[in-house]
């Protein structure tokens, strides 16, 4: 699978782990994570087509500090 057959799918809301490239979902739900909202998947594929690296990178780091936030959340 592309990466970007793997962010349509996710963007309709089917989080697939893509395993021929062991690559997550943006926002990590292919892995358990709760699925980002429908407007701000549209918002990072737009941002993936654009090649606005300024708002993916910066989408990206939302995603894993919520990721991070969680995981420390889950230890406390």
């Amino acid at each position: 699978m592309t990466p970007l057959e793997q962010l349509e799918k996710w963007v309709k809301g089917e989080s697939i782990h893509n395993i021929k490239r062991n690559e997550c979902c943006p926002d990590f739900s292919c892995c358990g994570e709760p699925l980002a909202d429908e407007e701000t998947r549209k918002c990072f594929r737009d941002a993936y087509i654009n090649n606005d690296t300024d708002t993916l990178n910066l989408m990206l780091s939302n995603f894993l500090s919520n990721l991070l936030k969680k995981g420390n959340k889950s230890k406390e």
